[in-house]
């Protein structure tokens, strides 16, 4: 018996299937419901229209940077996703680690801790990320964690790949990163609300 005619040429196209990725949902959910609470950490909250406004400012500055379409990008403090949805937002390709266990599950992220990953000899990571065209990190900064974590990340780059990062803006940083910066931009106090820590937003370029 023929197929009804009703149920011909219905294979998914753009006219009748849109994927639902993080990003699509994003934006419905802050159209459709734009304060309610979308990210709970600790004591902060954030709206959908919060997390998505957040989400844009972090892909234009990466796109400033030079972070777009196609770059597989490693962010090692995944967290609760703000900087993996930018990396989305501008087309790359992110590979994430939290050492978080409650947080890894939000952006799929191995729960390990980063200074224990290597990149292998031929370039798998164990399997995961390989060597990368960029990274994007805002580290721990406790004790100068910071500096270990971002000089560890350097370590990922492919030949010119990019690093972004958030540092302490502290004597310690100045004298293990900044020789090592490409662009070193001490940015406004009260950056990160709730706290008086005075911080640096640097590049860096891989290893040659």
């Amino acid at each position: 018996m023929p197929s009804s005619i009703y149920r011909q040429h219905l294979d998914a196209n753009r006219a009748n299937f849109a994927a639902l990725t993080p990003l699509s949902f994003l934006a419905r959910a802050a159209a459709v419901y734009p304060e309610r609470t979308a990210v709970i950490h600790g004591d902060r909250r954030f709206s959908y229209r919060q997390f998505r406004d957040r989400c844009h400012r972090l892909a234009s500055a990466l796109a400033r940077r030079g972070i777009g379409e196609g770059d597989t990008v490693v962010e090692p403090s995944a967290g609760t996703g703000n900087i993996v949805h930018a990396i989305q937002a501008r087309g790359g390709r992110p590979f994430t680690v939290e050492i978080d266990n409650r947080l890894a599950p939000l952006t799929a992220a191995r729960c390990t801790d980063f200074l224990e990953l290597r990149p292998d000899d031929d370039g798998t990571c164990g399997g995961g990320c390989g060597y990368v065209d960029a990274v994007v990190m805002n580290p721990p900064f406790k004790d100068g964690a910071d500096i270990r974590h971002i000089l560890h990340a350097r370590n990922f780059l492919k030949p010119g790949g990019r690093l972004v990062a958030i540092c302490a803006g502290g004597p310690r940083q100045t004298d293990k990163l900044k020789p090592l910066a490409e662009t070193w931009e001490e940015l406004p106090a009260g950056t990160f609300d709730g706290t008086g820590v005075r911080a640096v937003l640097l590049t860096m370029r891989g290893p040659s």
